[in-house]
């Protein structure tokens, strides 16, 4: 490949320096939101998991909860809060966006927001907010329409940052991911109605209530195991015949690898009545041994977004660089060339109240 004439505009080993360097990237601004060492032992925690535990965990004790109980657990304590809005199926407010900004800057928490990380999805639908309102004639330049990049809400300008790798929840991929030899096998699952949970199927939240998607009735599970190497194929879809109200499902996880291989769970549910093949990601799960019993109680809704509010300065968060970003050659031992790109940081979360989520948010 360095011999020949090729199409690429530099070299082969350039080329791939660079698509090295866009992997790493894409990797590490995923696990700013959503890294999680329950999940991965191997990752370091993003925004989510120090954001519940700053707020909930390590005030009541809790921190030590890990996976889907932190999240059933402590989650609970930071919408108590009114710092995560639990929108239940409604698509983004400039209203709710206010409220949330507001409850940030009161005291007790003395927040500043500046940054809303969103994905792609609601920044079109925040932007659809505010097109009846700017009706007007083509500008002298022939351009029409409106851009809105940022927001003045009450509280001081906040940038909107669209960001390509926060996406809404998605189906699981039927192959699996990664190298086949180093992945997890495919888990054996079982579903049942359990006791009642909170908020439990066609719930109220924060004075938002479920809709049909979400309310009572029969749902389909899908597991997938991960580990840093990869994602196992999913298991076949399990029927849960009938969730009622206030109730919360089992999932119970028969891991299919040895010990030691599988280091967490993805839980995909369809809406209510939806057919198999429908299933979407609602969150991920720490394993806990060879049989793992993981609770939905109808908290995460499958096919939603998040937003994220942040108050993006050194008071807030930071990111801990250990080392500069390396590429380092290796020993050429056969006709291959060789080398490693290397990143050593981990994120800080420093003033957990100072920030903010919305959950479930839906499309328009």
């Amino acid at each position: 490949m360095n011999i020949i004439r090729n199409s690429l505009p530099s070299s082969v080993i350039a080329q791939e320096t660079l698509n090295g360097t866009l992997k790493i990237l894409r990797s590490l601004e995923i696990a700013l939101f959503e890294g999680d060492e329950d999940i991965i032992p191997e990752a370091f925690n993003g925004f989510e998991p120090k954001f519940i535990a700053g707020v909930a965990g390590r005030a009541t004790g809790a921190e030590s909860i890990t996976g889907s109980q932190a999240w059933h657990v402590d989650i609970t304590t930071a919408v108590t809060a009114d710092l995560i809005q639990d929108m239940r199926d409604n698509p983004v407010e400039e209203d709710v966006f206010t409220d949330l900004i507001g409850t940030i800057a009161e005291d007790p928490n003395h927040g500043a927001i500046t940054d809303i990380y969103y994905g792609f999805g609601p920044h079109r639908d925040f932007s659809k907010l505010f097109y009846p309102r700017e009706r007007s004639g083509l500008v002298h330049n022939g351009a029409a329409g409106v851009v809105v990049d940022h927001w003045n809400s009450p509280f001081g300008k906040v940038k909107l940052n669209p960001d390509k790798f926060i996406r809404r929840s998605g189906l699981p991929t039927a192959a699996g991911t990664g190298d086949v030899n180093l992945r997890p096998a495919t888990p054996a699952l079982g579903v049942a109605a359990a006791g009642g949970g909170n908020p439990g199927f066609a719930a109220t939240v924060q004075g938002r209530v479920d809709g049909a998607d979400a309310a009572a009735g029969a749902y389909r599970y899908v597991v997938v195991a991960v580990n840093r190497f990869g994602k196992s194929v999913p298991t076949a879809s399990t029927l849960l015949a009938a969730a009622a109200a206030a109730q919360l499902c089992n999932c119970t996880i028969t891991d299919g690898s040895p010990a030691g291989v599988t280091t967490g769970y993805e839980i995909y549910r369809s809406v209510a009545g939806g057919a198999a093949g429908t299933e979407r990601l609602i969150f991920k799960a720490s394993r806990t041994g060879a049989v793992t019993v993981v609770p939905d109680n109808n908290r995460f809704l499958p096919g939603t977004n998040k937003v994220y509010f942040f108050q993006r300065n050194l008071e807030g968060m930071g990111w801990k660089q250990l080392l500069p970003f390396l590429k380092v050659p290796l020993a050429q031992i056969d006709l291959t060339i060789r080398w490693a790109q290397i990143l050593y940081g981990a994120f800080e979360l420093y003033a957990p109240r100072k920030h903010g989520m919305l959950l479930n948010v839906r499309p328009l």
